[in-house]
């Protein structure tokens, strides 16, 4: 599967605004490119292993619901990672 990432996420990627990684679900594919991108993981994970709920993941442009990380997901997937954007 690939992961797309642009702005502020984009610096914990090495800048890389598309990643392939292998995996058998959505969530093998997050641990997978964590293990790439020790920064990523910092960020993505929570302090119990869990993506945190600020990020909003994407598959093939639909929103991922946190109980679908576990889908599979076949080579030819985009992951799209999103983070909100707050301030005033």
């Amino acid at each position: 599967m690939k992961f797309r990432f642009s702005g502020n996420l984009l610096r914990y990627v090495d800048f890389h605004k598309e990643v392939e990684v292998q995996g058998d679900t959505v969530e093998e594919g997050v641990d997978n490119l964590s293990q790439q991108f020790p920064g990523f993981a910092r960020i993505i994970h929570d302090s119990e292993g869990h993506i945190r709920m600020l990020h909003r993941l994407h598959l093939n442009g639909e929103l991922l619901n946190p109980d679908d990380y576990g889908q599979p997901v076949i080579s030819e997937d985009v992951i799209g990672v999103l983070t909100p954007i707050a301030g005033g």
